[in-house]
């Protein structure tokens, strides 16, 4: 496969990201022979992170990028950023179901222990404060001198 149908097929969102993981990694130095340097770093991997499909969105942006100044005609999709949205929504809801099992012995334990020792107090409950005294009043702010060495 050529240099430009591999573009074609990730501008359109058919690429899988092991598959442009594989294809780049064969491919890059010629890619970088072929594209203006601010081209390839557009739709260059970026080293160090894995390639999901956020990867595959900033790719894809990239390349769409160099196809347009090309003036090459393809179809538009947003199918890697909807499955990279899936893919962080199931994220998140693998963390919130382990928080819930995590939590649950917590809050039983919590519950039964407020069961043991009787009704919530408020706060007034528990500070009773005796009424101010006179002496207790706040006596009017009075300035001093401030004496400077001489």
């Amino acid at each position: 496969m050529t240099m430009m149908d591999v573009f074609m097929r990730l501008a359109q969102g058919l690429l899988e990201p092991e598959e442009w993981e594989s294809w780049w990694g064969q491919h890059a130095e010629e890619v970088k022979n072929a594209v203006s340097p601010g081209d390839f770093l557009r739709i260059k991997l970026t080293p160090g992170y894995r390639v999901d499909y956020w990867a595959m969105v900033k790719c894809q942006s990239g390349v769409r990028q160099y196809l347009d100044k090309l003036g090459i005609f393809y179809l538009r999709t947003d199918e890697y950023e909807r499955l990279a949205r899936e893919a962080d929504d199931r994220k998140k809801q693998n963390v919130e179901q382990i928080y819930r099992e995590k939590m649950e012995p917590l809050e039983r334990a919590w519950s039964d222990y407020l069961n043991a020792h009787g009704p919530a107090r408020t706060h007034s409950q528990h500070m009773i404060l005796p009424p101010r005294q006179d002496s207790m009043r706040r006596r009017p702010f009075q300035t001093t001198k401030i004496r400077t060495p001489a």
